[in-house]
């Protein structure tokens, strides 16, 4: 999660971590134990994003009727009151979780709220699609900040303002560590269950200090701890904010990991219903190719139809280089921004897989989550070297069909690495590729996996980018050098006067619980900004300024 996407925020003036820290998680308070207290130092856990290639994401929305299935509908999401002539307070651009967030905790506000989505389906990287009796996860699957315990239950907390929630499995385990020297985690939900496991391991660093890198000497424990790190952030632990590893390391021993009924895509499903109940609009196939400016100010949006809306507020859930270097001029660029983009480069994208296999090749009491980097400490952050791999029928077998699991393979990779290519032959290493990746598995974990394969789809950073919107398929923003912490990063608020950013290159960063943090963090900022809520012009005003000053240390 980094500094600077707009993640966290609530309902009201207190924000869900203000709220929550009144009954703080046992985890949270103590600091005096031993190495399981590590977590809380470094980096969160979040398994995030992947896509699919073809027609994929153009599956039709789920009957509101029918949502345990997941079932096809034909019928799009009310886009009653859309015109190029009425004024919003908001428009939204994106569905991701962000905006989803954001626009809901406006509309509850009573806010005249917009959203607007490329495709046919809300969810961006958390949503779903549908393959031959499969439900497939786009990206995330390890959900975070979903339950009613731990402190920062935050998509609880978004589906629970708008008068929605989901059944949830509990995940016995976040997830299964397969690393180099046949060293073999398990990050168990129970706390206690985890601190035995660890001290299993590292014994000689049972009664280590709170600072990895200052107290801890084991090579094998600190490279341990980069894995944990690189899982959600995609860089190491010297790279990963402390504030991100706390908030997720934490809280996932306290409230657990827990996995939707019917799949990851019914969080955004039943936040659009939320957000149309609650007198917003949803807009489909609305795919926005500018924000409109006026006397340096955002005004609205123009859509590759050529239909325009206007609004007091522009909420753009898009990367940060989409929306300064797409759908702004090159002139409106404000120089805070470039001064962001010297401290903070693209992450990787991600090659991804989505198979289906034959249930019996999975051994008997698999869990859902892995991390496998089967050679050298070295290769964690090289390109095709660490797989993450999610199996959610091992949590809800009403995903795919009888006899059958979902297995959803991905791995960094760099668009650079896939330009150039000819269809035949981007198609052909596509599978070369993933052939590969299958293979691996086969040798570590899973035997005849190849031939139990009933079904398989891979994306590559290309898919990420058309079909997510994603400049370069980039999965939001990490630090250029060492992070300069909270302040190095944008929040929800920009340099050009309303126009406002969400989701995974804003503060806190990468990951569902960080974009759902920000979505309810700009919401706040919106709707003090617009007079729904108080607000503190002088604080306000010298807030502002101060970070503003920050960034151009760059």
């Amino acid at each position: 999660m980094a500094i600077s996407n707009p993640h966290f925020s609530t309902l009201g003036l207190a924000s869900p971590i203000c709220e929550s820290s009144r009954k703080k998680s046992p985890l949270s308070c103590s600091f005096s134990k031993t190495i399981a207290h590590l977590p809380q130092q470094l980096c969160a856990a979040t398994f995030q994003l992947q896509s699919f290639e073809g027609n994929s994401i153009h599956t039709r929305a789920c009957d509101r009727g029918a949502r345990a299935a997941v079932a096809a509908d034909t019928s799009p999401i009310s886009t009653k009151g859309v015109s190029g002539t009425e004024e919003y307070d908001a428009i939204v651009i994106g569905s991701g979780i962000g905006g989803l967030v954001a626009a809901t905790q406006l509309a509850v506000r009573g806010a005249r709220v917009v959203l607007l989505e490329k495709y046919v389906v809300p969810g961006g990287s958390s949503s779903y699609f549908q393959r031959d009796g499969y439900t497939f996860d786009v990206g995330s699957s390890v959900m975070f900040g979903f339950s009613d315990k731990g402190s920062i239950n935050l998509v609880t907390k978004s589906l629970a303002a708008v008068g929605r929630s989901l059944e949830l499995i509990e995940d016995p385990v976040t997830v299964h560590y397969h690393l180099p020297g046949d060293l073999s985690v398990q990050v168990h939900r129970e706390y206690d269950k985890f601190l035995v496991e660890l001290i299993s391991r590292f014994p000689h660093e049972e009664n280590a200090g709170d600072i990895a890198r200052k107290y801890m000497k084991d090579p094998n424990l600190l490279a341990f701890i980069d894995a944990e790190c690189f899982i959600v952030s995609t860089v190491d632990a010297c790279r990963t904010p402390m504030i991100n590893a706390s908030m997720v390391m934490c809280d996932r021993h306290y409230g657990g990991i827990n996995y939707p009924k019917g799949g990851v895509g019914r969080i955004a499903l039943e936040l659009a219903d939320g957000l149309v109940e609650h007198g917003g609009h949803l807009k489909y196939k609305a795919n926005v190719t500018q924000i409109l400016m006026k006397d340096g100010k955002a005004v609205g949006v123009q859509l590759s139809n050529g239909e325009t809306l206007y609004a007091k507020t522009v909420i753009s859930n898009a990367t940060r280089w989409d929306t300064f270097q797409k759908l702004l001029k090159a002139e409106d660029m404000p120089q805070e921004e470039k001064n962001f983009q010297k401290l903070y480069r693209k992450s990787p994208s991600f090659l991804s897989i989505h198979m289906g296999v034959k249930a019996e090749v999975l051994p008997h009491g698999t869990e859902c989550h892995h991390l496998v980097l089967e050679d050298e400490w070295l290769k964690l952050e090289e390109p095709y070297q660490t797989i993450f791999l999610s199996i959610p029928t091992v949590l809800d077998t009403s995903l795919a069909p009888p006899g059958r699991h979902i297995l959803h393979i991905f791995t960094t990779a760099w668009i650079d690495d896939w330009q150039g290519l000819s269809p035949a032959d981007y198609e052909a290493k596509k599978e070369a590729v993933a052939d590969k990746i299958v293979s691996r598995l086969e040798a570590t974990l899973f035997p005849g996996l190849k031939d139990a394969t009933t079904f398989r789809e891979v994306g590559t950073p290309k898919t990420h980018r058309r079909y997510l919107a994603r400049d370069d398929g980039t999965y939001g923003p990490i630090p250029a050098g060492k992070p300069k912490g909270l302040l190095g990063m944008p929040f929800n608020t920009t340099a050009v006067e309303g126009l406002y950013c969400v989701g995974d290159s804003c503060f806190p960063g990468q990951g569902v619980i960080a974009v759902a943090f920000s979505g309810t963090m700009c919401a706040h900022r919106v709707a003090a900004d617009l007079g729904f809520e108080k607000r503190n012009a002088v604080l306000d005003k010298g807030l502002s300024s101060l970070l503003a000053w920050f960034r151009t240390l760059a």
